[in-house]
């Protein structure tokens, strides 16, 4: 009894540690937002302007806020409010900053700065702050231009179906001083093993300074499902620049092509052999079953899981589960078997007859024949030997029956 009581009170104080936990972190969640996440410039020398952004309270509730800015252009800030009240009445607050760019920023590319709206934790009648601390953002961006001719790339590609279109698009943003007259991508499209496959060229395009075009191209995708890369290549005026990705065709998946039950003995174990195929062009690992069988009430009275394997590539590959048919009786069973891969389940409805020395499984929705198979073997075998030899028996006899009758009519014709 003490040990039971033991056990309450330590369930009791993880229940009570998770909820404090839970409660501490919500705050960081909710309490406070920030609007607009970015603003971005362009530099020019000894730029000034004036930036909005809004802090949001979330939970309405009664609280300081303390706004500072850190990042390499803070010198270049001026806050107009450091610490602001909200009361739980105000859902929002509009603020604002000003920067002043210097004369020159050395480095091209982007330069940043962070202005932050962070909760004042209360304090406590002891002097001690309580309460969890929660900040937010508002990012700074000034974007100084390359000398000359620069493209910056991005690349994004649609997923299709197996013999369907894939569009491949590279965004290309012109961060140079100078105009660029002829801009365009070939992109070369590669296995996993960096064999190629096909190449296709985009349309060609002017992009000028600090604008973006995005280069497009399209591809029948006649080849079988799984991962591939896309590499383009970007030729602009006198330059290129690269970029690559890799892209899916079609769906990540495995189907069930059979079921094989041999050797069978009501009361004995029943070995399920599950045929299986992978349509991906990559191996597939840690894939498993299981077969589950119902009774009458469409209750479990098996549920057998098979070993975790990895699937070669574009290949079939078996699989086994085993049951115990003690104390099972003959029947038909309605079940099913699932297979587990790569965060997917793929399942289909069977149908196990269980006689004396066989056991059929019937894949529903497949064909609608028994796949799998026969207990001994002996029982239908018998039969289907038996059929021939009555076959072959019944055109023997034919045979000879119209060899005799014309043997007959030629020796009354003689006589």
């Amino acid at each position: 009894m003490k040990q039971t009581n033991y056990k309450i009170e330590r369930i009791l104080i993880c229940l009570i540690v998770i909820g404090f936990i839970i409660i501490s972190l919500a705050p960081s969640v909710l309490a406070l937002g920030i609007t607009p996440g970015r603003a971005v410039y362009d530099f020019s020398s000894g730029r000034q302007e004036d930036v909005k952004f809004k802090v949001i309270n979330n939970e309405h509730k009664d609280m300081s806020v303390l706004i500072y800015v850190e990042g390499e252009l803070n010198q270049s800030i001026t806050l107009y409010e450091k610490i602001v009240e909200f009361k739980a009445s105000e859902s929002e607050k509009e603020f604002k900053y000003t920067f002043k760019l210097p004369g020159t920023l050395e480095n091209p590319g982007i330069h940043q700065a962070r202005i932050i709206a962070m909760e004042v934790p209360e304090k406590a009648e002891s002097g001690t702050f309580v309460g969890a601390t929660v900040a937010v953002a508002t990012e700074l961006y000034i974007k100084v231009p390359y000398p000359g001719k620069y493209l910056e790339l991005k690349m994004d590609v649609s997923e299709s179906d197996v013999n369907g279109t894939t569009k491949f698009v590279v965004a290309a943003s012109n961060f140079g001083e100078q105009r660029i007259a002829r801009a365009y991508a070939i992109i070369d499209i590669l296995s996993k093993t960096n064999e190629k496959i096909a190449s296709i060229k985009t349309e060609t395009l002017e992009i000028d300074p600090q604008q973006r075009k995005d280069l497009v191209a399209e591809w029948k995708a006649n080849v079988e499902a799984g991962s591939y890369i896309a590499r383009a290549t970007v030729i602009y005026d006198e330059q290129t620049g690269s970029i690559e990705k890799i892209f899916n065709v079609g769906t990540l998946r495995i189907d069930l092509i059979d079921v094989v039950v041999d050797d069978f003995r009501l009361g004995g174990i029943a070995k399920f052999t599950i045929v299986a195929e992978n349509k991906w062009n990559s191996e597939i690992k840690d894939v498993y079953s299981r077969v589950f069988i119902y009774d009458a009430a469409n209750k479990t009275i098996a549920d057998s899981k098979s070993a975790s394997i990895d699937f070669p590539a574009l290949s079939k590959t078996t699989m086994f589960a085993f049951w115990d048919t003690a104390g099972v009786d003959e029947g038909d069973y309605d079940g099913k078997i699932a297979i587990y891969y790569s965060g997917k389940t793929l399942e289909k409805e069977i149908r196990a007859k269980v006689r004396a020395e066989e056991l059929n499984v019937e894949i529903v929705g497949l064909t609608a024949r028994v796949v799998g198979s026969k207990g001994s073997g002996s029982s239908s075998n018998f039969w289907l030997i038996a059929l021939v030899i009555t076959l072959i028996l019944i055109n023997a006899s034919w045979f000879l029956y119209f060899k005799n009758k014309v043997k007959s009519k030629k020796s009354k014709q003689g006589s």
